[in-house]
């Protein structure tokens, strides 16, 4: 299961990378991930809830190239999501 979760966020994640969705987009889909995900800790709950209202904020905007702030906030995500699934 978290193998096929962080799967699909690092996709839509790497589709946001590429500016082929807005953030409100991969918001929705680690929301969607998020909720049919089991067993999660309470630390690993806020970080998903973290992300998911960080990039919905982000909506349609993709600054991404010029943005060290949020260029940071993808690579903790993508870290997050390479420490979750080898859990």
């Amino acid at each position: 299961m978290k193998i096929d979760l962080t799967a699909e966020i690092a996709l839509s994640l790497k589709d946001y990378m590429d500016g082929d969705i807005s953030g409100a987009k991969l918001s929705k889909s680690i929301r969607q991930n998020f909720e049919s995900a089991d067993e999660l800790n309470k630390q690993q709950e806020i970080t998903f809830k973290y992300y998911i209202d960080f990039f919905n904020k982000e909506g349609k905007e993709l600054y991404l190239d010029s943005n060290r702030y949020l260029k940071e906030e993808v690579n903790e995500l993508s870290e997050f999501l390479a420490k979750f699934a080898a859990v």
